[in-house]
């Protein structure tokens, strides 16, 4: 074999050139290379996964927690104002309580009734007795606002039996003054006594009795110290000095049609009512001033009902004129109506401040 020939052997491998061969070797070994530089797939190297916005409503608003130490509100709004959700659980919390915050733009129809409270009388509280509310949770959606808030019904408590104790304090001490000195005359009638007296403790006895309710509201089943009065034993108490007190009751011809029903009330309120007397504690002048005209095809009667208290020997204690109007189409039916009026409104009178007039004896 020449040697020409073996060159051309050496160059032909498997059908190809030699030199063809080479190349596709090396770019086969080059591809393995990469392939093997190249690292192995990892989580999160792609595009990042967008997780949609979570918009179910929370656990705490379908099932609020349930603690004797903080009572718990939801508060919701759809324009995502967090006043108006806070106020909306300030409510949530009145409608747990039972109560109306005043001063808290609550109304009366916000309170929830349930069939065991449907009876239950609302309790009114001044918005400033109740401690601030806390807000404890508050997560925003897509959709909606939802605001927890919470009350501490234990720091409303305690601040409400420091009041209390205040109250008690300033209760016992007019009941000493009283003891002490009766009054500043000497010569001053037991009955004008009494009155004073009944004047100055009942705004503090009402008072207390309502923080007592509201402690209990706050705390119930709470301890609350022994009231040193209350309202029961000084309703008997007036009971009794009213019982002393003589009526005569004196009424113009116009309120003839009504003095049956005027004088049973100054009874019912516990006055002794002796008609005719010559010498009563107290006489009751009663006149009635009334003028008709007609107004719209209807008869207008306007009436001014008024009542002077004179004692036995003719001294003027005061008095109160109240204005009065009624209509209908008959004279009659508005004369009735007017005489309506006048019974409620003496019957208010009497009850909140005829012992006002006692005072003066």
């Amino acid at each position: 074999m020449t040697a020409t020939h073996q060159s051309s052997s050496k160059q032909r491998v498997l059908g190809f050139p030699f030199q063809q061969t080479w190349i596709m070797g090396g770019a086969i070994c080059a591809l393995l290379w990469l392939t093997g530089c190249d690292p192995a797939y990892r989580a999160g190297r792609g595009p990042q996964r967008i997780e949609p916005p979570d918009n179910s409503i929370p656990h705490w608003v379908l099932q609020p927690p349930i603690d004797f130490t903080y009572v718990y509100g939801v508060g919701t709004d759809l324009r995502k104002d967090r006043n108006r959700a806070i106020a909306e659980g300030r409510r949530d919390i009145a409608r747990q309580l039972h109560i109306v915050i005043r001063g808290d733009d609550q109304d009366i129809n916000d309170i929830d009734l349930d069939d065991d409270t449907g009876n239950q009388p609302l309790t009114s509280i001044d918005h400033l007795e109740v401690p601030g509310i806390t807000v404890t949770k508050e997560i925003e959606t897509e959709h909606c606002l939802y605001v927890q808030v919470s009350l501490n019904r234990e720091a409303w408590a305690s601040s409400l039996l420091t009041n209390i104790d205040g109250l008690d304090k300033e209760i016992l001490q007019v009941l000493d003054r009283h003891q002490q000195q009766p009054d500043i005359d000497s010569q001053a009638h037991p009955i004008g006594s009494a009155a004073r007296l009944h004047q100055r403790l009942m705004p503090l006895v009402s008072k207390r009795e309502e923080k007592a309710r509201h402690f209990h509201i706050a705390k119930p089943g709470g301890y609350l110290p022994e009231a040193p009065m209350t309202s029961a034993v000084m309703r008997e108490k007036l009971a009794a000095v009213l019982a002393a007190v003589s009526v005569d009751m004196v009424a113009a011809p116009d309120l003839d049609p009504i003095l049956p029903q005027l004088t049973a009330t100054c009874a019912n309120l516990g006055l002794n009512m002796t008609p005719g007397a010559v010498h009563p504690l107290l006489r009751l002048k009663l006149t009635l001033n009334s003028s008709t005209s007609m107004v719209d095809g209807m008869e207008r009667l306007d009436g001014s009902f008024r009542s002077t208290i004179e004692t036995g020997d003719g001294k003027n204690l005061g008095g109160i004129t109240i204005t009065l109007r009624a209509s209908s189409l008959t004279n009659t039916v508005a004369r009735d109506r007017l005489m309506r009026k006048i019974l409620v409104r003496w019957a208010e009178y009497l009850e909140h401040d005829f012992v006002a007039y006692l005072t003066r004896l």
